[in-house]
């Protein structure tokens, strides 16, 4: 059989589809035959064609691959295969040949692992390593590695030698190949590190970094490789790498600035960088280290040319060069550190740089307040906005394009983060908007990208804007019609999404234009095979949508045309764009027509299902390049067999099926595919009632299946769709006409609420996190009791909320405990605020006698937010808590008077107007519901609030202050010497 199946190998590779039909189905057939794995052995140390020896291993481990496939080959046939395998990959002389060689000895060792049938490997492998001979030092650290990519489980028990062989070989002084294999076992163990194993593999790290470094400058697909293990360690062992943090972000940053190095190990290693700011922030902190990170990337990011430059504004394409990469990694800064020192070790590096004579190291400046804009947003918005628009106008008018396209992209993400300080600036922005976008049109030298920016920051602008905008229709709406109707394809579309912008802002104020641009839509919705005018149809159906919501009842009449359209899409269509706008066009009319459109629900959710099965867009990419050739062979080959696997061999199977898995991708279009259909589906079942109904139990089951997806989007909008699909039902189960609804709401919330509850703990992404405490929030505030009853008690909310305070959740990253005089990213701010709206939430639901111990734990976390040195974000979220939860507890408020007073007291004279007014609103609370503990002190309180009325101007601590008085009079009229008080001073 061994010369027939060379044969057949050997046509497979002929250059004729006809002569490779055949013989895959002859190939097939031979599989089925028992005979075929002794003829595969042969043919691996028979053939003298190193193709056939290729294809006989790669076929041989596929045939043997799950346990109950070795379990089934005759004993004497497994046990010849350990006798031969180990001199046949001594022998081959081909590199190819023995990776696949390794990879089919790693498979039996897998196997054999557990009831010790081979001990003949590690003694191999032993001897091997210890060889004085490079090329066996090669092959017993390949056999390692390939070993512990599939069977790190199995291999548990054996952790100590096997990090003593990957110590050894990392002294390999000979062979890059040893120091290679040996990195990617390290790598490939982290998941079976155990407590015991923590300071064996710590002590090795000395030794991988000098590895790495051999290796960067040998091969740069192998240090590639290498660098992976200190992101792997970074994302799951990062306590490893603990008394390692100064030396490794000086390793990343080193070769990261090397100049000479490919551009791969660059970006890896600013990719590094990356995961271990998100999970070392307060360590890098704390060493001082944000500045020379800092100034390392802003080299990076002043060094690249135009053709360097990434789209910042484009999602679509992933960061390929080191600057782009170097911009993610200031992004990243923003979001998890300090403001108040990143800002000003950022303005340090930019304000030279604006001035610098180098074009780039000016538009490397725009490009940095721009990405750091998001995660920054309050300390630039509070603190440095109107110089930071200076500047931004200064680059708008810069002789080079570059820099004016970055300073329109700064001012894009401004107008986007930095609401709602911006806006006042309009009088003096638009003029300036207005007059580059002229220049889209008339300066035919503008590039692509840079019309993309001007568009962008006029969007973002507009769109934030609201009724300010009105003064500018009459200019901006005549502009941009003319744009759909004569500019290029990518123009128009780029107007039309100012278009809905502009309309989000103005509401009914854009009716005047609206027949208008419905007629300009009606041209751009035309199919077509071109994929530039897909993507105009797509936009076009985007702002369908947004007309539909901000314009309400006036959109109507084009409901109905507006569904027929959508759904016509969806039957001529597998552009996940244009699928994606469909499904928010239908969301959108749904506001509008509720129930009227059940009879369309049933083909709109079926379109919605099939996009969050599909799993369109994810490729896997194979360890072994040549798995992926013969996989269909196996395709029916072991039907009978698999009927017979026994469920103790599934979990086996799984692992050993992912582990020929290198890498997963998945394409933004498909992902954000499934984020729209979860997020309309959400809002149908909202807005249609009953009419969803027949169609609520598969939606809910698919939504609740993504909520373990890898991409963290999808995961985010899952949590937000099985909240609000639980909502909807739970509203109709109060309906007496759908008694089915309590069982089936009563059955989601006990599914939901423990899971959500786990979530919030372990998900490592920050905005799934939210969007859980958001979706708890939701939940409690709207259902109540019942849903708390779901989840236990309240008891295990608290707990969640206290670990955000302290920063203990695991998408806060792993850190020592905070400190006193830790300052929090305004990231963790936020994280934080959504857990302080729902102590809130619980405060009103359980009561002042329940909830005041729950809020007595909790004190001293909100008082640490007080403190002066506090940012003010912080001071707002903590003063205005207190205030909101005071005011649900009522009379248990005059357990806290005592611990509060003086520092509301000190707070009302906050230098920052929101914060002040917060401290204001919360003496009022406290002064009406302490009781009397307070009335002591209401004389001071009423003579420190007139004083503060008398010079204040923000209009909202004035409210707060006359509110305040009122709350006091209405609580004890007799406190306040009424007939003293000067009222002309509380008039507004």
């Amino acid at each position: 059989m061994a010369e027939q199946l060379e044969q057949t190998l050997l046509n497979l590779l002929v250059p004729d589809n006809d002569v490779i039909q055949q013989a895959t189905v002859e190939l097939k057939r031979m599989l089925q035959d028992p005979a075929v794995i002794p003829a595969l052995c042969q043919l691996l140390s028979a053939s003298s064609k190193p193709e056939v020896r290729q294809y006989a291993s790669v076929l041989l481990r596929r045939k043997i691959l799950k346990a109950n496939q070795w379990g089934a080959v005759p004993a004497n046939i497994c046990q010849d295969i350990r006798q031969n395998i180990l001199q046949v990959l001594v022998k081959e002389p081909e590199k190819s040949v023995r990776k696949s060689l390794t990879q089919l000895i790693a498979s039996v060792g897998k196997h054999d692992l557990p009831s010790n049938r081979w001990p003949e490997l590690f003694q191999f492998v032993n001897l091997s390593i210890l060889n004085n001979d490079p090329a066996q030092r090669e092959i017993g650290m390949s056999i390692v590695s390939a070993l512990s990519a599939i069977a790190f489980e199995q291999l548990k028990p054996h952790m100590r030698p096997l990090l003593s062989l990957c110590s050894s070989a990392l002294d390999d002084q000979q062979n890059h190949f040893v120091l290679h294999y040996a990195v990617l076992t390290m790598t490939n163990l982290i998941p079976a590190i155990g407590t015991d194993h923590l300071k064996p593999y710590q002590a090795i790290i000395p030794k991988v970094m000098n590895a790495i470094k051999t290796l960067i400058s040998a091969d740069v697909e192998m240090a590639v490789e290498s660098l992976e293990l200190l992101d792997e360690l970074a994302s799951c062992e990062v306590t490893i790498l603990t008394p390692f943090v100064k030396q490794v972000i000086q390793f990343a940053l080193e070769v990261s600035g090397n100049k000479d190095l490919d551009n791969e190990i660059s970006m890896k290693a600013l990719s590094f960088l990356i995961t271990l700011t998100k999970q070392k922030k307060k360590a890098i902190v704390k060493m001082n280290l944000v500045q020379p990170i800092l100034a390392a990337v802003f080299s990076i990011l002043c060094d690249a040319t135009a053709e360097d430059e990434a789209d910042e504004d484009e999602d679509e394409e992933v960061a390929k060069t080191p600057s782009s990469v170097a911009a993610q990694v200031i992004d990243c800064m923003a979001l998890n550190f300090p403001p108040e020192k990143f800002v000003s070790s950022l303005m340090k590096l930019v304000e030279p740089a604006l001035s610098n004579p180098d074009q780039f190291h000016r538009r490397a400046a725009y490009l940095a307040i721009a990405v750091a804009s998001e995660g920054c947003a309050d300390c630039m918005r509070t603190k440095h906005l109107k110089k930071l628009l200076q500047s931004v106008y200064a680059g708008m008018a810069d002789p080079s394009a570059e820099v004016r396209g970055s300073a329109m992209f700064a001012l894009g993400q401004f107008s986007d983060y930095l609401q709602p300080d911006i806006s006042k600036f309009s009088s003096e922005l638009l003029p300036l908007l207005f007059a580059c976008l002229a220049k889209t049109s008339h300066d035919s030298g503008m590039s692509r990208k840079d019309i993309i920016r001007t568009y962008y920051a006029v969007e973002m602008f507009c769109e934030n804007l609201g009724r300010d905008i009105l003064p500018y229709l009459g200019q901006l709406m005549p502009f941009l019609m003319n744009a759909v109707r004569s500019a290029p394809t990518e123009g128009k579309e780029l107007a039309i999404s100012a278009i809905g912008a502009t309309a989000s802002a103005a509401l009914e104020d854009f009716l005047p234009y609206f027949n208008d641009v419905i007629e300009l839509l009606k041209t751009n919705l035309v199919p077509s095979e071109d994929d530039k005018l897909d993507k105009l149809r797509t936009q076009a159906v985007d702002t369908l949508g947004i007309l539909a919501r901000t314009l309400g009842e006036h959109f109507r009449p084009l409901a109905n045309d507006c569904l027929t359209l959508g759904l016509n899409l969806l039957n001529s269509t597998e552009d996940p764009d244009l699928k994606r706008s469909a499904y928010g066009l239908f969301s959108a009319i749904s506001t509008l027509l509720k129930q009227e459109m059940s009879p369309h629900l049933g083909t709109i959710v079926g379109y919605m299902l099939e996009s969050l099965r599909s799993v369109e867009g994810l490729k896997a990419n194979f360890k072994d390049s040549n798995m992926e050739h013969v996989l269909h062979l196996f395709d029916n080959s072991n039907e009978n067999e698999e009927e017979e696997i026994d469920i103790s061999d599934e979990k086996d199977d799984f692992h050993t099926d992912v582990s020929e898995i290198k890498s997963v991708e998945v394409e933004n279009s498909y992902s954000e595919e499934k984020e729209d259909a979860l997020s309309s589906l959400a809002e149908l079942a909202s807005n249609t009632g009953s009419a969803f109904l027949p169609f609520v139990d598969e939606v809910y089951k698919e939504a609740f299946d993504l909520l373990d997806y890898p991409l963290g989007d999808v995961r985010k909008e899952a949590v937000l769709a099985v909240g609000q699909i639980c909502l909807a039902v739970y509203t109709l189960a109060q309906d007496p006409c759908y008694p089915n609804c309590v069982t089936i709401a009563s059955n989601m919330m006990s599914a939901i609420a423990p899971h959500l509850m786990e979530m919030v703990k372990e998900d490592e992404n920050r905005e799934v996190v939210m969007a859980i405490l958001d979706t708890l929030n939701n939940l409690l505030k709207e259902i109540k009791l019942p849903f708390l009853q779901a989840i236990g008690s309240a008891t295990p909310i608290i707990a969640v909320v206290k670990d955000a305070f302290q920063e203990k959740l695991k998408c806060q990253g792993e850190e020592e405990e905070v400190s006193e005089d830790d300052e929090q990213a305004e990231s963790d701010s936020i994280l934080v605020e959504n857990g302080g709206d729902l102590l809130v939430t619980l405060a009103g639901l359980l009561g002042g006698e329940e909830f005041s111990p729950f809020f007595a734990g909790l004190l001293p976390d909100f008082l640490k937010k007080l403190k002066p040195s506090s940012s003010i974000p912080e001071r707002s979220f903590g003063i205005g808590t207190i205030a909101e939860i005071l005011d649900k507890i009522g009379n248990s408020t005059s357990r806290f008077v005592s611990p509060l007073y003086n520092v509301v007291m000190n707070i009302i004279l906050d230098e920052d107007e929101e914060v002040r007014s917060n401290a204001i609103y919360c003496i009022g609370v406290l002064a009406a519901n302490g009781g009397p503990a307070v009335l002591s002190h209401y004389s001071d309180i009423l003579k420190k609030l007139v004083e503060i009325l008398n010079r204040e101007t923000y209009r909202r601590a004035i409210d707060n202050i006359c509110a305040a008085v009122c709350r006091m009079i209405m609580a004890h009229s007799e406190a306040i010497p009424l007939d003293q008080v000067k009222w002309e001073s509380l008039q507004i």
